[in-house]
C-alpha cells in the first residue's frame, strides 16, 4: 500500500467519523448529559449515606428515650393502679375516725367498737396501716374507751328500759 491510498483511506474514515458524529449527535449527547448526572449522583452518594446514618442514629436515641420514658410511664401507671385498689378500705378508714366519734357523742358504744374493729379488719397496705395506728393510739379509741368505762358506772345493775344518761 502505498501512501497516497493510506491518506484517502485515512480521510475517508474521518468522512464516515464526522456523518457518524453528525447523525448521532442528540444520542451522544444525551449519552454526556447521562454520564455527567451519573457521576455527580455517585459523588453525592456517600454524603446521602452519611446523613441516612445521622438521622438512624438521631431517631435511635429519640427511640431510646421514648423507651425509657415509657417505661417510668409504666411504673407510674402500676403505682396509680394499685392506690386506685386500696380506695375502698382508705376512704372507709379516713370517714371511722369522725363516725366513731358520732358513735361515741351518741352513746353507741357497741357500734363504735364494731367500727373500730372492721377498721383493723382492713387489709394492711402501709398507708392503712398508719391510719389505723393513727386510729388506735389517737384521740378518739382512748375517748371511746373512757366513755365506755364511765358509762358503765353509771348504769344500775337492774333492767330498766330508760336509755342510760349521756358521758359527760
Amino acid at each position: 500500500m502505498d501512501l497516497e491510498t493510506l491518506q484517502n483511506d485515512a480521510t475517508a474514515l474521518q468522512s464516515q467519523l464526522d456523518d457518524l458524529a453528525v447523525k448521532h449527535y442528540t444520542s451522544f449527547l444525551s449519552h454526556t448529559s447521562s454520564t455527567r448526572k451519573l457521576t455527580a449522583a455517585l459523588d453525592e452518594f456517600p454524603e446521602s449515606i452519611s446523613s441516612a446514618t445521622s438521622k438512624i442514629n438521631s431517631l435511635s436515641s429519640t427511640l431510646s428515650s421514648s423507651k425509657s420514658e415509657l417505661s417510668a410511664l409504666s411504673s407510674s401507671h402500676s403505682s396509680s393502679r394499685s392506690s386506685i385498689s386500696d380506695l375502698p378500705p382508705l376512704l372507709t378508714l379516713l370517714e371511722s375516725p369522725q363516725l366513731i366519734d358520732l358513735l361515741i357523742r351518741t352513746n353507741k358504744y357497741s357500734q363504735a367498737v364494731q367500727v373500730s374493729k372492721h377498721v383493723l379488719s382492713l387489709p394492711a397496705t402501709s398507708v392503712i396501716e398508719k391510719l389505723q395506728n393513727s386510729i388506735l393510739h389517737g384521740p378518739y379509741f382512748p375517748t371511746l374507751i373512757k366513755s365506755i368505762v364511765s358509762h358503765l358506772q353509771t348504769i344500775p345493775h337492774s333492767t330498766s328500759s330508760t336509755p342510760p344518761p349521756p358521758p359527760p
